[in-house]
């Protein structure tokens, strides 16, 4: 079997906001995911279907983890914090954003992705 060309695992938490939200989603590069809703204490598997993973996948092949800022300390009091931790390629990485820092992280479609997914999983 031929290997992927990008294996990978991205854990994402999102948190905060004026409802205190926290809750976390898991996805790898074959498609399975696990979804954490701490609020509704929900935990939801599931597998993605192939064009899904073909889009994630291509989301995570253009995110450029490399050109991102290290994690600042949020300044804003009622912004969702998006906690990325990533490992592809084997190799690991920490992000944190929030709202107003999304944008020129460089993992806005990323983070877009996997909130929509949550988002369905835990509906």
């Amino acid at each position: 079997p031929k290997a992927a060309e990008n294996e990978w695992m991205i854990k994402m938490t999102h948190s905060g906001g004026i409802m205190g939200v926290s809750r976390s989603i898991e996805v790898s590069s074959d498609g399975k995911y696990t979804v954490v809703g701490e609020i509704a204490d929900k935990t939801i598997s599931g597998e993605l279907i192939a064009i899904e993973v073909s889009k994630i996948n291509k989301i995570v092949s253009d995110s450029n983890f490399s050109s991102i800022t290290k994690p600042q300390k949020s300044s804003c009091a009622d912004c969702f914090i998006y906690g990325i931790e990533t490992q592809v390629n084997g190799k690991k990485g920490v992000y944190q954003m929030d709202d107003i820092t999304l944008s020129a992280s460089g993992l806005e479609s990323l983070v877009i992705y996997l909130r929509d997914l949550m988002d369905s999983a835990l509906k």
